[in-house]
């Protein structure tokens, strides 16, 4: 397949790391629970809240994640609260300095939010949310959402596939068959969603009379039908393709099995995603791939790391660092991309510290954890919220690197790893 045509104003942020000084943020690149954007040089993570406020309607915390911290201490961050205008709780968000949309495993509603102002402009139906898809960690209706901002558009992940909103009126554009995902991965510089699967059959309509149609017609390179594996859906024609590993021991999990999420390196086209069930992480090179057209199938180099089960991930493309963590644990972890693929680069692990009131615990699905590039020296650093969703962490990648051990016993890390901020 030849190259996607790159797009100018993309390609200066995501492409050219010489463009990508100290002041400026990367695009997220995969969808965790909550979207960070800056917006008048501040930024801001949009988090989800589990408790309804005093009228009985669920709520958005804004989050003021550069702030200035104290370390272990954790600093107050709250922003604002955001009323969703119904009981219906949102559980994922994703945006960018024009919108952030909201969404939510148990309802078929999203909410588009001005991230100007932080108020709510208006919420929609997915139509495409008629079933409920399952995973081992989560699932429902909606399960993440990505931005594109170039095109305007949201990208939400369905029981059955993905369904495509316009980003500023919420108007369903179009439905893409595929099969359900927990946690997806974006490149919007070329248009592509890398969407790791599993458990395609326990996905129902809401009539419970049907499973996705992708389900049986999603085949391993043998013929026989893809169990755990990845699609790569390009935007820019609709086309689906199906991942393929000929050379692994069962090319009906050419990823492993129950492969959790996946991330992108938007300048590299690295992909990582993790397998829960076999705890490696899959390092693939998409800068290499082969994409055929007329059998819907891909290839690419790939590379497996790591053997302690971190299943989430997010990609900070400037310095080629992916974040890792164990969704509902304390782990986290760091992989040098560059090194990953040239054969000498491994996992870094430490665990979070303790919080005032107990051990640290990861968010589940969709996972809690996001990178960016901070907006104060220019570092790249990784976040995290803690199950309670009271406090987010603010991670030094470059410490954890160096203070993570590849073996032997896991440190904590410290304070000048760790920024504490609380939410409520």
């Amino acid at each position: 397949m030849s190259p996607l045509p790159v797009r100018a104003s993309l390609a200066a942020l995501a492409l050219s790391l010489s463009a990508c000084g100290p002041t400026e943020t990367t695009p997220s690149s995969s969808t965790g629970a909550f979207g960070v954007v800056t917006v008048g040089g501040v930024q801001k993570l949009y988090l989800p809240l589990e408790e309804l406020n005093e009228a009985g309607h669920a709520q958005v915390a804004v989050v003021d994640v550069g702030k200035a911290g104290n370390g272990l201490t954790a600093a107050p961050a709250l922003l604002k609260l955001i009323d969703l205008g119904t009981s219906e709780i949102a559980t994922a968000t994703g945006g960018d300095d024009r919108s952030i949309i909201a969404v939510s495993t148990s309802s078929a509603r999203a909410w588009i939010i001005n991230p100007q102002t932080d108020t709510l402009v208006k919420s929609v139906e997915v139509a495409s949310a008629n079933g409920l898809s399952s995973f081992s960690g989560g699932g429902g209706r909606v399960t993440g959402v990505a931005m594109d901002s170039e095109q305007r558009e949201a990208i939400l992940s369905v029981w059955n596939g993905f369904a495509v909103l316009d980003a500023d009126t919420g108007a369903q554009k179009r439905t893409l068959s595929a099969p359900p995902v927990e946690n997806f991965g974006y490149d919007p510089v070329r248009r592509r969603i890398y969407a790791p699967f599993y458990g395609c059959t326990d996905a129902l309509s809401d009539d419970a009379a049907q499973s996705p149609a992708a389900c049986s017609t999603t085949k391993a390179g043998s013929g026989e039908d893809m169990t755990d594996g990845m699609t790569v859906v390009d935007l820019a024609d609709g086309t689906v393709y199906v991942y393929q590993d000929a050379s692994v021991p069962i090319p009906s999990q050419p990823l492993g099995g129950e492969p959790d999420s996946a991330a992108v390196d938007l300048s590299t086209q690295v992909v990582v995603v993790p397998s829960e069930s076999n705890k490696f992480q899959n390092v693939l090179d998409f800068s290499r791939a082969t994409f055929d057209r007329a059998a819907r199938t891909v290839t690419a180099p790939a590379v497996r790391l790591g053997e302690y089960g971190l299943e989430g991930v997010a990609i900070e493309s400037n310095r080629h660092l992916a974040f890792l963590e164990e969704e509902f644990g304390n782990t986290v972890g760091v992989v040098d991309l560059s090194r990953a693929m040239a054969g000498t680069g491994e996992v870094r692990v430490a665990t979070m510290p303790e919080l005032v009131d107990g051990p640290w615990g990861n968010m589940g699905d969709p996972h809690g954890i996001a990178v960016t590039t901070s907006l104060s020296g220019g570092r790249p650093v990784g976040f995290l919220v803690d199950a309670s969703r009271r406090f987010v962490a603010r991670v030094d990648l470059e410490r954890l690197q160096a203070e993570g051990k590849v073996s032997g016993d896991i440190p904590v890390l410290g304070g000048s790893a760790v920024t504490l901020l609380e939410v409520k």
